[in-house]
């Protein structure tokens, strides 16, 4: 099995599905119905919201939504260590052990918010080695603010990850104020859009725009 999947052969696609369809049979048996989290955004509220009348008739729409999404992560995955030259050869292994160790963790298979911002992360992760080679990387730097707006308005907590791609653009890139620019703007896009929504809807406030959220460590209960 591992012999086949090391092969960059296109029809181990539908072989990786199989296999990911033979894993996962657990989590389409026992449907895992979502709740919603005080961290969760709007975002991933719509699309509670609209798979919810589904999943009355049909259970298994948010394992089946979550299983495509892991499929697209493994195959992402895949193909980045291949176009990267990480092992010595090139296949779809990466994406075959992705599959299997994610069915270790429950956790992991429930259609959650960060299970959808992990999809951009890998997006982001991709693009940030791209534009090393790039003469002119604006687009890509752009398209990678966005998705972490993107991200913020399905996971809030996922924004501080603007500090992983700030620092990447640092160590990748000679420095460039507009490119650091381009990415800020790129990430605060999706807040101008809604913003003027608000607008329009007549519910403007900065507590739509900016959900209240606090940093604090855990409280630990020492015995006597």
């Amino acid at each position: 099995m591992i012999g086949i999947f090391k092969q960059k052969n296109p029809a181990n696609i539908l072989l990786l599905l199989l296999f990911g369809v033979f894993i996962k049979v657990p989590m389409f048996l026992n449907p895992h119905v979502m709740d919603i989290h005080t961290e969760d955004s709007i975002l991933y509220k719509a699309i509670l919201n609209f798979l919810e009348p589904y999943s009355k008739n049909f259970p298994a729409v948010y394992p089946l939504v979550a299983f495509g999404l892991l499929f697209l992560q493994a195959i992402m995955l895949a193909r980045f260590i291949n176009d990267q030259r990480m092992v010595s050869w090139q296949g779809y292994l990466p994406g075959m052990a992705y599959l299997l160790i994610t069915s270790l963790f429950p956790e992991w298979n429930y259609l959650s918010a960060p299970l959808i911002v992990n999809t951009l992360l890998l997006f982001v992760l991709s693009g940030l080695l791209k534009i090393y080679n790039q003469q002119n990387a604006k687009g890509t730097i752009y398209n990678m603010g966005l998705a972490l707006g993107i991200a913020s308005f399905l996971f809030f907590p996922s924004l501080i990850f603007i500090i992983w791609v700030l620092l990447a653009l640092l160590v990748m890139r000679p420095f460039r104020i507009n490119e650091w620019i381009i990415c800020v703007v790129g990430m605060t896009t999706p807040f101008y859009f809604y913003a003027i929504y608000l607008f329009i809807k007549g519910q403007w406030s900065w507590q739509h725009l900016l959900p209240y959220f606090t940093v604090s460590l855990p409280v630990v209960k020492l015995p006597g």
